[in-house]
């Protein structure tokens, strides 16, 4: 397996999808775009969707941690690389670069996966040792761990949100939705 095969680098566009009223990417919007890029990722390695029907795995997004330097606007180009950077107790760690047309940094990510077993609903440990796993486990977009956010302590701290039908993904279960756009405006301030 070529070394290549570590790292994806996609480039990807703006949309108005993406944007809020000032034409600038919601920071949910970005999220989202990690996401799907570590999915592709996934498939590459072969650790998407057949791995999910064959093993019985899915994987979870845990925690994130987004610095952003400058805000993408809509209809720029931006190019997301990402990399698998080792595992640390049951979290599958995962980095993000990004820059815009004119190789300007954008943002960084650093985030924490779960591998859950699909019957147990439990997190699994699968084959730690990978070099898959293992490659860049020295190369960090952010050196810190995510860390936890504090629990909720009182009611005035919670929210409710109804789901929606369009709220759940292909593997059946709430992603970010805009209906919480404000409640992950606070964590990424909070990061």
């Amino acid at each position: 397996m070529s070394d290549s095969i570590y790292t994806l680098n996609e480039n990807f566009l703006i949309t108005s999808a993406d944007t809020d009223f000032t034409k600038t990417l919601k920071p949910g919007a970005l999220v989202n775009i990690f996401i799907q890029i570590a999915w592709h990722h996934a498939e590459i390695l072969d650790y998407g969707m057949a791995f999910r029907i064959r093993e019985g795995l899915i994987w979870m997004l845990s925690r994130m941690q987004v610095k952003i330097y400058r805000h993408p606007l809509w209809n720029e180009q931006a190019s997301i690389t990402t990399w698998a950077k080792g595992i640390r107790r049951l979290f599958y760690l995962r980095d993000f670069e990004v820059y815009n047309s004119q190789n300007q940094l954008v943002a960084l990510a650093t985030s924490e996966w779960l591998l859950i077993d699909i019957k147990s609903k439990r997190p699994k440990l699968y084959d730690p040792k990978n070099i898959l796993f293992n490659q860049n486990k020295d190369k960090h977009a952010l050196k810190n761990e995510v860390q936890v956010l504090e629990a909720i302590t009182s009611k005035s701290d919670s929210f409710s949100n109804k789901v929606n039908y369009s709220d759940i993904d292909l593997n059946q279960h709430l992603t970010i939705s805009s209906t919480m756009s404000g409640l992950q405006d606070q964590a990424m301030s909070a990061c």
